[in-house]
């Protein structure tokens, strides 16, 4: 019996020590978790001095070991406040020893923008690597993808993307962005004269699968243009009345005269001039180019016609729709195509919301839009259509439509290019 009782006590001694040491560790492991993570390097690098001294010569054998460990580090330290600073320490001293790895260069504008958002830091690297690779496309052409994506920059993209092109083996999409930049920066007149350009450029050299490409760009920057145009009339008309114009409304009330806009109809007809007659005929003299270019931009009186009237006759001109876009008032003027196809899309995207409705409640349609869309239901009960018309919603056979089109799904179809 006492043997019995030493053993108890000895065991209940043993559970009271373990659970004090399991106490006492899972303490010390919360307040492990307190402490913010900082990544520790190992490898001790002072200076590009010091690591060039100490290669002995071999300056690219050690950039590359050091590449393979940037890579490593950067896993190791992506998520920590210093990790921009690691990264570029390890670039820095990779591109002393080889300026000419344009991969270090590719993958430092990863390692301290996309995560960090450092544009200091990316400037910086853009910029020694242009200035070790003039003629090397590639990190101008990254750099360029850095300033618009994540600094917004559109300046400092184009410089880059002129950059990009002083490699004479720099790859032809590259020619279309700064095109696209113009558009952006609201320089239509820009943007048409460039892919104008490019497109003739294009006929004249027989690069045929090019066309289409140039042609949705040369549509796009007319397009803007015109609308910017259209946009900058119908706010005034706005602010002086309180209402939203039609565009018919501003051309009746000679909103547009004196306007100085693309005549679409003159460079249609030259881009098809060249393909029937002068397709492979080599390139024109500077002269007779820009004569051309200036030759397809006229001062109106009246809005003419504009790059899509001629994909299909029962949508021509311009809607003005400012309540689908209001959370982005640059898009409520829209070409009349791209409105129907929009209106399509909307019918398609409430079909597989009825679909789901249905799933839910034992095949029933749901008796009103605000039953199935909630406070999204707003754009069909409050708002008219783009074209004026009235949304309709039928409950019986869960047909969401327009008085201005018998079929909403067909327009989701239109090909707009």
């Amino acid at each position: 019996m006492k043997r019995w009782g030493s053993f108890t006590a000895l065991l209940a001694v043993t559970i009271a020590l373990l659970g004090g040491a399991m106490r006492l560790q899972s303490e010390q492991i919360f307040r492990w978790r307190l402490i913010p993570f900082k990544f520790r390097d190992t490898l001790y690098l002072p200076s590009s001095e010091y690591v060039r001294a100490v290669s002995v010569g071999y300056d690219v054998f050690m950039s590359d070991f050091l590449w393979l460990r940037m890579i490593q580090v950067f896993a190791a330290s992506w998520t920590t406040p210093d990790s921009p600073e690691t990264m570029k320490h390890y670039f820095d001293i990779i591109t002393d020893l080889n300026p000419y790895n344009t991969d270090v260069y590719k993958f430092a504008i990863l390692a301290v923008g996309e995560e960090h958002k450092r544009h200091d830091m990316v400037k910086e690297i853009v910029n020694k690597g242009i200035q070790h690779n003039p003629l090397d496309y590639h990190i101008p052409y990254e750099g360029a993808s850095y300033a618009f994506m994540s600094m917004e920059d559109l300046d400092q993209a184009k410089l880059y993307v002129r950059m990009a092109k002083l490699d004479p083996n720099y790859p032809d999409f590259i020619d279309r962005w700064e095109g696209y930049f113009d558009i952006r920066q609201g320089r239509y007149e820009a943007a048409y004269s460039k892919f104008f350009r490019e497109y003739i450029e294009a006929i004249l050299a027989d690069n045929p699968q090019l066309f289409d490409i140039l042609r949705t760009q040369l549509n796009r920057a007319m397009d803007e243009w015109f609308k910017s145009v259209i946009r900058e009339a119908a706010v005034a008309w706005h602010d002086r009345t309180g209402q939203w114009p039609s565009v018919d409304e501003l051309n009746a009330a000679g909103a547009f005269q004196g306007v100085r806009l693309p005549d679409v109809q003159f460079v249609r007809g030259a881009l098809q001039t060249a393909i029937e007659h002068d397709q492979g005929s080599g390139p024109l003299p500077p002269e007779q180019m820009d004569a051309l270019i200036d030759r397809g931009v006229k001062t109106f009186d009246f809005l003419p016609l504009a790059p899509y009237d001629f994909i299909d006759p029962r949508y021509q001109g311009y809607v003005i729709w400012p309540y689908y876009y209001e959370d982005n008032p640059e898009r409520f003027v829209l070409a009349e195509i791209k409105a129907a196809q929009t209106m399509g899309l909307l019918a398609s995207s409430v079909e597989s919301r009825i679909q789901a409705y249905r799933d839910a409640h034992r095949g029933q349609c749901p008796p009103t839009l605000e039953a199935l869309l909630g406070e999204e239901a707003a754009l069909f009960t409050e708002h008219r259509d783009p074209f004026g018309g009235q949304w309709t919603w039928d409950p019986a056979t869960c047909q969401l439509g327009s008085t201005s089109f018998p079929s909403l799904i067909e327009l989701g179809q239109l090909d707009v290019r």
